[in-house]
């Protein structure tokens, strides 16, 4: 076999007389440990597992490592790693009814939760933040209504609301009546969003489900506060 300067890749050559299977085997890891080189020189630690990273000492804020198991980067903040870039997407399985008093929407599908902001079954209608900064939420939900107002706003902590989140309007005859909303809040480790929503009459239903109507909410850190 042969090596390539300067990544040290092997290569089948005739000097082990194509010694095919063992000269590719080696090929193969050779690769991978190129690539875990070049993931090295970017982050502060290399991880072959969660064992591994959990095992880690000697670590301060900032630094970033990065998990070859699962192809995941995390990021040190304060006392603990988190996934770096720290986001969630969550969606419903099922519509929800409405009631005039604004109720916090379920979420019990995980599109994508990679940093534990979010529990399918124990206070699903909470996105909760692992560590504290500016976090940005964004979505969208068809109330099925056609007529009345629908209301939309997010909340932190089930009590204090979010600036600039709140959206309504009028259901159409014959259409769902669209809510969107993009607002940014500063939170606390431990501080939690809910989407609430609400219509003028107890007819009111958020559409659930796989199809384009489907609500979605998204919450992502942007970074410190």
């Amino acid at each position: 076999m042969a090596l390539t300067s300067p990544s040290n890749l092997v290569s089948p050559d005739a000097g082990d007389g194509y010694a095919l299977v063992t000269d590719l085997a080696a090929m193969q890891d050779s690769v991978q440990t190129a690539l875990n080189t070049k993931v090295r020189t970017s982050t502060d630690y290399l991880w072959a597992n969660a064992a591994a990273r959990t095992a880690q000492t000697g670590m301060v804020a900032g630094q970033k490592g990065y998990q070859t198991d699962t192809g995941i980067t995390y990021r040190r903040d304060t006392s603990i790693w988190v996934v770096d870039p720290l986001y969630c997407v969550l969606n419903k399985s099922a519509s929800q009814n409405l009631t005039t008093t604004p109720t916090a929407l379920i979420w019990d599908v995980e599109a994508s939760d990679l940093g534990g902001m979010h529990d399918n079954a124990t206070n699903n209608t909470r996105i909760t933040a692992p560590v504290a900064g500016v976090y940005q939420a964004s979505g969208s939900v068809y109330n099925g209504n056609t007529s009345g107002l629908g209301v939309a706003s997010l909340r932190v902590n089930g009590t204090t609301p979010v600036i600039g989140s709140r959206d309504r309007g009028n259901g159409a005859s014959g259409a769902a009546l669209t809510l969107k909303w993009n607002a940014s809040v500063a939170l606390s480790a431990g501080d939690y969003l809910e989407l609430l929503v609400s219509h003028a009459t107890t007819v009111g239903q958020i559409v659930g489900g796989t199809n384009e109507d489907g609500a979605t909410i998204t919450v992502r850190r942007l970074g410190p506060a």
